[in-house]
């Protein structure tokens, strides 16, 4: 999750912007995982979230899991037992 999130922001803003113009412009990257780096100290997975999310304006949903992937969305349920539908497509 970390390491795809943060491969396709960097794509999005370099690459991306280059081949495709204002293509960042339409898009927006959300990472919905139950935790980040779990292997890792908390100092490192929290440098890497707030990395995502300022640096490259990852939109991160933690204590999350997918329960649905639909063609056009995809539906989540929040750590707190909210089901959270996402347009995508």
């Amino acid at each position: 999750g970390v390491e795809l999130a943060g491969e396709l922001t960097d794509f999005l803003l370099k690459e991306g912007q280059e081949q495709y113009g204002n293509v960042k412009e339409y898009l927006t990257v959300h990472m919905i995982t139950f935790d980040v780096l779990n292997t890792f100290d908390k100092e490192l997975q929290e440098y890497a979230m707030r990395h995502l999310a300022k640096k490259q304006g990852v939109q991160i949903h933690l204590g999350a899991f997918v329960k649905e992937v639909g063609k056009n969305f995809v539906t989540a349920k929040m750590e707190d037992g909210e089901m959270v539908t996402l347009e995508c497509g």
